[in-house]
């Protein structure tokens, strides 16, 4: 009987942070990461908590057509991946125990990997791991850029604009002026 090997990562996750679409992105992520595994069958259930009880689906868009509600309390994202029907394979478990805008304080989200003690599943966890930090880097930079405001416009990348340009015309333009004006000086007195 193969030893079982289990990894798991936590998040912090601040308040107001939306994580609908990290689910949406890890199920697609986790899917392409499986697919490597080799032949078998893949069955995914997500676990949706909220005031109007529990929802049981196999996706993400499935849970949210089906729960009462529009913000969920807790949710579990988890894939198995089966060898010959029987599920004594790997199974991997996403869950957050709250991502609405209105919660109060920070949590945390908690990613679980388990099965057979290979590099796969060993990999597995930091693999997620790495990926939930890069996505969560990505929303903050992109907030950021959102968040700033409308720097000054870069000047044309024109001949005429050229910095060593404007300085020998002003400094042309300005000797032309002085010798006309000493002329007509002259010229008067």
């Amino acid at each position: 009987m193969p030893r079982t090997h289990e990894r798991s990562g936590f998040f912090e996750v601040e308040p107001g942070e939306e994580l609908l679409p990290l689910f949406d992105h890890l199920e697609v992520f986790v899917d392409k990461q499986l697919q490597r595994w080799g032949s078998g069958q893949f069955a995914r259930m997500v676990l949706l908590r909220d005031a109007g009880g529990e929802t049981t689906a196999k996706t993400l868009q499935e849970a949210r057509e089906d729960s009462a509600e529009d913000r969920h309390q807790i949710e579990m994202l988890i894939i198995h991946y089966m060898e010959g029907g029987s599920l004594g394979g790997r199974t991997l478990v996403i869950s957050a125990t709250s991502w609405s805008r209105e919660a109060a304080g920070s949590f945390r989200l908690a990613v679980k990997v388990g099965g057979p003690e290979e590099a796969e599943v060993i990999g597995l966890a930091q693999m997620v791991g790495d990926e939930i930090r890069a996505y969560k880097d990505r929303e903050k930079a992109k907030a950021e850029v959102e968040g700033q405001e409308p720097g000054p416009k870069e000047a044309p990348t024109s001949l005429w604009l050229n910095p060593w340009v404007v300085g020998i015309g002003t400094a042309l333009g300005a000797t032309l002026a002085a010798a006309v004006i000493t002329w007509l000086w002259a010229s008067i007195f």
